[in-house]
């Protein structure tokens, strides 16, 4: 006798009533699939059935009455469990990469059905490993003003939904958030949520990751520290300014979007950059470290914060007009694998074979191919901006990002050196952030792709010795040492100007730092940028 191979799996199969008619529905541990009653029971369950759903994207099934439907726009309404029917709520994906949730309603014979059927799937639900308790942290002012009645609103129920357990916490100073993580038990918690901007979400992962280090009893101050990862994972729901962080791994800032990833349980690796004065750990990065313009650009716009968002757009203008540059040398290390390159026009998506490989597969190029990009490079000169990108700092001013091309978890950051230019140069370069056009092709524009970086500014002639600590030891090469060890200006000249840097959209004042990338350091509840028709396809996925 013939072994049915689709009805092995199979974990329960009734004839219930969707949308007025009777169908055929069937639970397996991967979907839920129904059709019209005869299906081919020869044939796998997706392909026996017009419908299925992955139950990967199913988050909540509760009972249901048709007397109690209400808009989402007014609430979920929980009935009691007598209830003749259940619903099953899954996502449903929009355009802009957008997701919003779906209900599918199941009529059943009798009461006792449907609690088998809400059981069955409540059970199989559970073998999912998905957050179960989250602490959520709220930036009441970051933005609009808006985090609170964002997470009220649109977040909170979906939450409640999927039976996720929220303990909530309002900041109510700077580094409220940071000063909890470091100081209380996390021991029940299954991730930690940032309502707010991406500075929120910096001050979420710098308490974090320095609480992870001293629990490891890691030495932070030595020349080779290398930090534990996170064991816990962090989530983001977007309500501030740019949302870099939201737009680069779920291709949008919408909350709800972000609030489903978090209950879908999805991780995303990212990448970590350690910021560094000397062996005095800064601050802790993922979005990006920009001196120069962008730097003033926050500085600036902290006075304006009772303006809202637009600060960044006056604030911008004062210091395009200004068109300010500064001095200083910067020595990176270049990352040697293959395909390192910013400008290779290939896209980080979800289940990209750059991020997902192992720490020891990502393919090398032998280093005597081309000797000095194994060693620190420096250039010399007056910068309108240093970027270093770890991501490609997508927003809704930038699409395409500071660097479209970067990837979120290959071990490396993008290097953008932008030298001083004319006013009309540089509002060119800047117009090509807004729109698809390659901002990289103007001979006053360079990108490299490095795995660490060092800035030191030329002063007045008393910065000799921070210019060259460090750099020597770690490789950089002998005819970069002549300028290095000598004097700058003579001490009767005029101090050169300085500026600041802006770690996602924190401010750090010492323009003298090293920037270091620690690979798949944390982990974010998000799936990445899925391909659709509003991405470019990326030519490392296709490899695939």
């Amino acid at each position: 006798m013939k072994t049915n191979m689709a009805t092995c799996c199979v974990l329960k199969r009734s004839v219930l009533n969707v949308d007025g008619k009777s169908l055929d529905v069937v639970l397996s541990p991967t979907s839920l699939s129904w059709g019209y009653i005869g299906s081919d029971d020869c044939r796998p369950v997706k392909q026996s059935f017009k419908h299925s759903l992955p139950l990967s994207e199913v988050f909540a099934a509760i009972p249901y009455h048709h007397d109690s439907v209400q808009s989402a726009e007014e609430g979920i309404e929980l009935v009691p469990l007598s209830s003749l029917s259940f619903c099953v709520y899954a996502v449903r994906r929009k355009r802009k990469h957008k997701w919003k949730e779906k209900m599918f309603i199941f009529d059943c014979n009798d009461a006792v059905l449907c609690q088998e059927w809400l059981h069955c799937l409540e059970s199989t639900l559970a073998g999912f490993n998905r957050p179960r308790r989250l602490l959520v942290f709220i930036n009441p002012i970051g933005g609009k003003r808006l985090g609170h009645k964002i997470y009220v609103e649109q977040v909170q129920p979906l939450f409640e939904l999927a039976n996720i357990k929220a303990d909530i916490i309002v900041t109510q100073r700077a580094n409220h958030a940071r000063d909890y993580l470091l100081e209380e038990g996390l021991e029940k918690i299954d991730g930690v949520i940032s309502v707010g901007g991406d500075g929120m979400f910096h001050e979420v992962l710098n308490g974090l990751v320095t609480r992870a280090q001293h629990e490891a009893m890691v030495d932070s101050t030595s020349q080779d520290f290398h930090p534990v990862p996170l064991s816990i994972p962090i989530g983001i729901i977007p309500a501030g300014s740019t949302d870099a962080i939201a737009f680069c791994t779920t291709g949008n800032n919408d909350p709800v979007t972000s609030a489903l990833h978090i209950i879908l349980g999805d991780l995303q690796p990212l990448d970590v950059c350690c910021v560094k004065k000397k062996n005095e750990v800064l601050r802790y990065s993922v979005v990006m470290v920009a001196y120069g313009f962008f730097g003033d650009v926050m500085h600036d716009s902290e006075k304006l914060r009772w303006m809202g968002p637009k600060r960044y757009d006056v604030a911008g203008f004062k210091k395009f007009m200004s068109n300010r540059g500064y001095e200083g040398v910067v020595s990176y290390l270049p990352a040697h694998a293959v395909d390192a390159n910013p400008q290779n026009n290939t896209r980080c998506r979800s289940g990209c074979n750059v991020c997902s490989s192992g720490f020891d597969a990502v393919p090398h190029r032998p280093c005597q191919q081309n000797p000095s990009d194994c060693h620190w490079q420096s250039v010399k000169g007056r910068f309108i901006s240093v970027i270093g990108a770890n991501m490609s700092c997508a927003c809704a001013k930038s699409p395409e990002g500071l660097s479209p091309n970067a990837h979120l978890a290959d071990g490396c950051l993008d290097l953008i050196l932008v030298k001083h230019t004319s006013r009309l140069q540089y509002l060119r370069h800047m117009l090509r952030l807004t729109s698809k056009a390659d901002q990289f092709n103007f001979d006053f524009v360079e990108v490299h792709r490095v795995r660490e970086f060092s800035f030191r500014p030329l002063g007045d002639g008393t910065e000799t010795e921070d210019l060259t600590d460090g750099r020597e030891e770690s490789g950089t090469r002998d005819d970069d040492q002549e300028w290095l060890a000598g004097k700058i200006t003579s001490s009767t000249a005029r101090p050169r100007l300085m500026s600041v840097w802006n770690v996602d959209g924190e401010l750090i004042t010492h323009p003298g730092i090293d920037v270091k990338v620690h690979r798949q350091l944390i982990r974010l509840f998000a799936r990445g940028i899925e391909e659709c028709e509003d991405t470019p396809s990326c030519s490392v996925c296709r490899r695939r």
